[in-house]
């Protein structure tokens, strides 16, 4: 199963870069100073109980010295006054305690053996629930060592503000974060405005506004010639659009008086042979004739229609007296297939629109509708109100004709295009939907077609229903 995920934009991305390489850093910042901070107060208060432990080293060589005893009470005496908390214990080379301590008692730590044979050793325990910071300080008298002084000192304090300095890094950290991904979007933001500015109006540049060119940010950066480079890109093409427009245009007015003329002589060849085959030869090349005059209007009303596609001449148009006309007009071709049209009119309905243009679309749908018909067959038009909320009303033109192929229903709009299962049929040359879709389209509306093959085809011209003023 493929999950398709949406694609981030290039200001995400960055906004997100942006947040994690800074959250990275801060955290690094953040674990850098958590670990100097612990060392140096862990540094702190083990130069504390070395300083404590040399003193109560002094004072156990002086006791020893003047004591015949070495385990007399006196060793009881000692004290770590000066050290807030601190526990002692005294051991005897073979581990015996010579004065115990209740609390250290419970520690399994066996650092304090050790030190019998190296140097002072360090270490946290765990006791009671608490944290103790310990030292083992070999006592050294006469070069031996008949005792081990273990110290430990609480470590509350420092433990107490390591969490306080980690609760405001989980605190300052998310904060930050927060604070860091705003400003690289607010930055992002500003630094792609003019991009996004330039997309949308690029957007709304088509083959109708080609004159339109892209707003150019004031500063003089990639940005402003990125703008620059797209203005003349869509001058080359408004230009290259204008001479292929006066091109249709001028060839589709300039070769319809040859063919004018090579239709009546066409003509009048065909009133003085008696050839049969040269007859039907005449015949064919008139039909011909009459297809080139059909594509050359065509062609030219396309021009005029990109030349102008906000020229419509709008008055009150009674589409159900439009819609009848064009059925009447349709007649005379149904007629010799036996093909019969019947108009469904829900009611009189009145629109503000083009009615001349109107009336081509809907003489093309008919056309369409009776040559893809079979023989003897029907078909339906039809008017309605879509809604009164919705303000739009529908002409639908059916047909019981071959149908189109789903693979060729998105294209059919398209100029020139044909479908293959239909070449060679109906005389056409591609272009009268392709018109009908554009004039529609300029009346705000929409053309769209149902069919499935072998069941016919239905076209719906959906068209706003304006409010006459």
């Amino acid at each position: 199963m493929n999950v398709h995920l949406p694609a981030l934009t290039i200001k995400a991305k960055l906004v997100i870069a942006y947040t994690l390489v800074f959250g990275l850093l801060i955290s690094i910042f953040a674990f850098a100073v958590y670990r100097s901070t612990r060392d140096a107060r862990l540094a702190k208060l083990d130069a504390l109980l070395q300083a404590h432990a040399g003193k109560l080293l002094t004072e156990i060589e002086e006791d020893v010295n003047d004591q015949e005893d070495p385990k007399g009470a006196w060793l009881r005496s000692l004290t770590t006054e000066g050290l807030a908390g601190a526990r002692l214990q005294l051991l005897l080379p073979s581990g015996q305690l010579v004065m115990a301590d209740s609390l250290l008692q419970q520690s399994p730590d066996d650092a304090g053996p050790r030190a019998f044979h190296g140097a002072v050793q360090r270490a946290t325990l765990l006791v009671g629930g608490r944290y103790y910071r310990a030292l083992w300080q070999p006592v050294e008298i006469d070069e031996k060592v008949p005792y081990v002084l273990e110290l430990a000192a609480p470590m509350h304090d420092l433990l107490e503000e390591l969490e306080h300095l980690r609760l405001l890094f989980e605190i300052a950290i998310p904060v930050v974060l927060l604070l860091t991904g705003l400003a690289a979007y607010g930055i992002t933001h500003a630094a792609f405005r003019p991009i996004t500015e330039m997309t949308e109006a690029a957007r709304r540049i088509s083959a109708q506004n080609l004159d339109a060119r892209l707003d150019l940010p004031r500063a003089q950066d990639e940005v402003r010639r990125l703008g620059e480079t797209l203005n003349d890109l869509i001058e080359r093409l408004e230009s290259a659009f204008h001479s292929q427009r006066q091109f249709v245009a001028d060839a589709s007015h300039e070769i319809r008086s040859p063919l004018a003329v090579i239709r009546t002589e066409l003509e009048l060849a065909l009133r003085e042979t008696e050839s049969p085959s040269i007859r039907e030869s005449i015949r064919i090349s008139l039909g011909e004739i009459d297809r080139l005059t059909r594509m050359s209007s065509q062609l030219l009303m396309l021009a005029r229609l990109d030349a102008n596609p906000s020229d419509l001449r709008t008055e009150p148009v009674r589409l159900d007296e439009l819609l009848v006309e064009c059925v009447q007009r349709t007649i005379f071709l149904a007629e010799p297939k036996g093909t019969k049209i019947e108009v469904y009119v829900e009611d009189a309905i009145e629109i503000r629109a083009d009615g001349e243009k109107l009336k081509s679309v809907f003489l093309n749908l008919l056309d369409n509708a009776v040559k893809y018909s079979t023989d003897h067959g029907m078909v339906k038009v039809s008017l309605r109100l879509a809604g009164i909320p919705s303000g739009t009303v529908e002409v639908s033109v059916d047909d019981n004709g071959p149908g189109i192929a789903h693979a060729d229903q998105p294209r059919i709009f398209q100029r020139f295009y044909r479908c293959e299962a239909h070449r060679g049929q109906g005389g056409g040359c591609g272009l009268g939907l392709a018109i009908a879709a554009q004039i529609v389209q300029m009346h705000r509306g929409t053309l769209t077609v149902k069919s499935e093959e072998g069941r016919g085809a239905t076209f719906t011209v959906t068209l706003p229903v304006d409010p006459l003023t």
